[in-house]
């Protein structure tokens, strides 16, 4: 129960910490595109949206980045049987 509970932790640890990073990005990205953003993202409603769900979308892209190149880097041997 404890390892289940450790990795439980480690996965919600390192969501928050990419939340983080995501929302640092998308800020200065929103920032730098502003100049020559259409008149529509300069309200505060759409930015708030935009800056609400792409770090989300972004972790979401980033956990399946990242488990299909821990499946590509796995052998076969080790994977078990999926079923595939």
């Amino acid at each position: 129960m404890r390892s289940g509970c450790l990795h439980l932790a480690a996965v919600v640890l390192v969501a928050c910490v990419l939340l983080v990073v995501n929302g640092v990005l998308v800020h200065a990205a929103m920032i730098a595109y502003q100049p020559w953003a259409p008149r529509e993202m300069n309200e505060v409603r759409v930015q708030q949206a935009i800056k609400f769900v792409v770090p989300i979308v972004m972790v979401f892209m980033q956990y399946c980045l990242f488990d299909w190149l821990v499946d590509r880097s796995t052998p076969e041997s080790t994977r078990g049987s999926r079923g595939v």
